[in-house]
């Protein structure tokens, strides 16, 4: 199961999409290669996935700006929500039920503790199509809350860890979207079961071969 887990993660971020025009280029910002960040901000760079602890407020401005000419970044730590326009807000795993803690890649590291969860579908978006729920790998915020952030305003929630909106926590999301001039900062778990997967690389193919603002999302 873990090797599968790894897997798909590695399969998302080879893939080449059907759809666009050019081959969909994905990266991992990692420690180890966060030097070299400005070697991937070219328009053949169709995702960054940043998987660190922390930005200097240089590399969060060239993100950004490589955001508004079309690129999609990702990212899984809600402490570097502020960062991209979103609000952290860790959710306290007691609340949760049904959980595990799991160790896969993550940020260059080969095993790193992830929390287990079900995860379900907040709103109706492409991101989010077919979906009713599924199982989410979530990073730790810290010993006692996993990484979730607070829909609102121009951040569309799109999974959350609860399937009843009136639930006092409906609103931290495990993932979210929030669009960005032609690009779009996407926070998600480091991975889940498949359909999220499959509708992200659809969908930022299809931005990707038009990265054209959409007021809908």
């Amino acid at each position: 199961m873990h090797r599968k887990l790894a897997c798909l993660l590695v399969l998302l971020l080879t893939a080449t999409a059907l759809s666009a025009p050019r081959p969909l280029k994905m990266t991992l910002l990692v420690p180890a290669n966060r030097s070299h960040l400005r070697e991937y901000l070219g328009p053949d760079t169709a995702v960054i996935f940043v998987q660190l602890a922390s930005l200097t407020d240089e590399e969060t401005a060239d993100l950004l700006e490589w955001v508004q000419k079309g690129g999609s970044l990702w990212f899984s730590d809600c402490r570097l929500a502020p960062r991209f326009g979103m609000e952290p807000a860790p959710l306290d795993v007691r609340v949760l039920s049904a959980t595990t803690l799991e160790r896969q890649p993550y940020g260059g590291q080969r095993h790193v503790a992830l929390l287990t969860a079900v995860v379900y579908a907040a709103t109706q978006h492409p991101l989010v199509d077919g979906l009713q729920f599924e199982r989410g790998f979530l990073l730790g915020a810290d010993e006692s809350h996993v990484s979730t952030v607070k829909a609102g305003g121009d951040v569309v929630g799109l999974m959350r860890l609860t399937s009843d909106p009136h639930d006092p926590h409906a609103d931290q999301m495990a993932a979210a979207l929030r669009m960005v001039g032609h690009g779009s900062i996407v926070f998600r778990p480091v991975v889940t079961d498949g359909t999220f997967e499959y509708n992200l690389k659809q969908w930022v193919a299809r931005q990707y071969a038009d990265p054209s603002p959409t007021p809908d999302h």
